[in-house]
């Protein structure tokens, strides 16, 4: 679970949240992906960087992409699997603060991209780096 919070009133000008209607109900991008499978065969994602990857995806999947507009203090909640980014600032004088939250059960160790290693820091205050292997 995602929650997303606009600090500042956002919308086009500013680059505002997207998110890709439905992708979370879609194949998501694995680790595993990125290396070669047991057999030694290349994996379907392997040779492509994160960002690539997940722009191809996003094409792959042919689903509508909306922007949400919200005001200052509005909180948007999300299934962390959805495909989401900050769109482009068109105004250059402009600029975009938000804040993102993401919930994850305790008993979940599995962060997919190794070269990306997150802190997590727990309700109870504990803070540790997720496994990377």
């Amino acid at each position: 679970m995602s929650a997303w919070v606009a600090l500042q009133d956002v919308g086009e000008w500013n680059g505002s949240l997207r998110i890709q209607v439905g992708s979370q109900k879609r194949p998501v991008l694995k680790k595993s992906h990125f290396r070669p499978d047991p057999d030694g065969d290349p994996g379907p994602w392997q040779g492509w960087s994160h960002d690539d990857a997940f722009d191809e995806l996003s094409e792959r999947n042919q689903l509508p992409e909306v922007t949400i507009e919200a005001k200052k203090g509005d909180v948007v909640f999300f299934d962390g699997r959805l495909i989401h980014r900050g769109g482009p600032i068109l105004d250059h004088d402009a600029f975009r603060h938000s804040w993102a939250g993401h919930y994850i059960p305790r008993s979940f160790d599995s962060w997919p991209y190794e070269d990306n290693p997150r802190l997590r820091v727990s309700f109870d205050g504990v803070c540790r780096f997720t496994p990377t292997s």
